[in-house]
């Protein structure tokens, strides 16, 4: 089925976690042979840990994942409402974060 086709993209970013481990960031798309460009709902976002062995970089992971446009729905939409009023539950029960709380984690 991708007999003729060609993997179209390469590295965004590289993060050196160690010497030797590595993140890798990139998008791709596979471009069919009858297609001149890649249409943008086949774009997709690769995550790789590599690690350098003695035969060269090695993949231990990989995640591949398309690329989707997030929206964000208008605060008056349900699902802006519906977030705020279990926002509003969950702190009325003493549970999640309160305004102004300060985030120990940082």
């Amino acid at each position: 089925m991708l007999a003729g086709s060609m993997l179209v993209g390469g590295p965004e970013a590289v993060r050196h976690l160690t010497a030797d481990v590595a993140v890798l960031h990139g998008t791709a798309s596979v471009l069919m042979p009858w297609r001149s460009e890649l249409p943008k709902r086949r774009l997709s976002r690769q995550t790789l840990v590599v690690v350098r062995t003695e035969r060269g970089w090695l993949i231990s992971a990989l995640h591949n994942g398309r690329v989707r446009p997030v929206a964000l729905p208008a605060p008056d939409a349900f699902p802006s409402r519906m977030s705020r009023a279990m926002s509003r539950i969950s702190r009325r029960l003493g549970r999640g974060r309160r305004r102004g709380a300060t985030d120990l984690a940082h």
